[in-house]
């Protein structure tokens, strides 16, 4: 064993503090594999939460799946840190072992707690201490952190537990969820996507217009079409990028629907080599329409926009 790695691992085993600490950071930026039972023990045992915490991280970036029971009891420390670094971890190892912990900490909210040192009890707004108000502990940032995990996992099993959680009453964990359900690229998420790209918050239609966008289904055309008259530019530009993912049939109905639009102008110019090709696209757009009304109208359309 190279020298360098065993006084890493002898330094795991100290009691100095400081030594540990600068053992368990080595052992994640090499990935030291013969250090994983060390920094499990670490993780469950140690009294120092900031080591718990570097330990946490360590095993995240070692990547190995042994670690996965040890991180899930992790996310119940009684640290709020070491909880948040166990989510990173899980996600950072993407083994589908860590959809069930993860999907059981974050079911009704369960990870959105308010927490001091050494206490991991409920505590309502109301009776929030000023000490815990300026350490910064955010009661959502644990649910947002194991929300990412779960995206990161890029597993289709996890897209239920996600969606289960989508009416939460804080905008950023929304916001989170949409884009973690972008990541797994799921057709199954659309449907809650697109009933979510209509969102109160803005910064909600912004990132459900990006998942969608990631997940490339041609059911998420016509919402996308309607946010190009969104109120916020955000959401405008993030739609409009999504148009383009889901292709030239989306571009080209784009444009016959919102002719005047800046944006769909671009994209048709630089998508489109000719106005035939546009054209052809423009008439399947047509054929596929089920609604004779719609049809008739796109025709209308179609045949102003070429001054035919």
């Amino acid at each position: 064993m190279d020298k360098n790695i065993e006084d890493i691992l002898n330094d795991l085993r100290s009691d100095d503090e400081s030594k540990r600490k600068s053992a368990v950071f080595m052992a994640g930026e090499l990935k030291i594999k013969e250090s994983i039972k060390l920094l499990i023990n670490i993780l469950k045992q140690d009294k120092n939460k900031v080591i718990r915490n570097n330990a946490a991280r360590a095993l995240g970036k070692i990547g190995d799946p042994k670690a996965i029971d040890a991180l899930a009891e992790a996310l119940y420390d009684i640290d709020y840190f070491v909880r948040q670094s166990a989510a990173w971890a899980l996600g950072k190892i993407g083994d589908p072992q860590a959809i069930e912990p993860l999907s059981k900490l974050i079911k009704n909210g369960g990870a959105k707690i308010y927490t001091a040192s050494g206490d991991a009890t409920n505590i309502s707004a109301g009776e929030l201490s000023e000490s815990l108000i300026e350490e910064g502990m955010k009661y959502h940032d644990v649910q947002i952190r194991a929300i990412q995990a779960l995206g990161e996992l890029r597993n289709e099993k996890a897209v239920e537990p996600l969606i289960n959680e989508f009416n939460d009453e804080e905008p950023q964990i929304r916001c989170a969820i949409a884009l973690a359900l972008g990541n797994i690229k799921s057709k199954k998420a659309v449907p809650a996507l697109l009933e979510k790209i209509n969102d109160a918050y803005w910064y909600v239609r912004r990132d459900c217009a990006i998942a969608l966008g990631e997940i490339g289904d041609l059911m998420a055309m016509d919402a996308l079409i309607e946010k190009l008259d969104d109120n916020y530019l955000d959401v405008v530009e993030k739609s409009t990028k999504a148009i383009e993912k889901l292709g030239k049939i989306a571009i080209a109905k784009a444009l016959l629907l919102k002719p005047k639009n800046e944006h769909i102008q671009k994209l048709a110019k630089s998508h489109f080599k000719s106005k035939q090709e546009l054209k052809e696209h423009l008439i399947k757009i047509i054929e596929m329409e089920p609604d004779e009304e719609k049809k008739e109208e796109f025709k209308k359309k179609l045949f102003a926009l070429f001054e035919i």
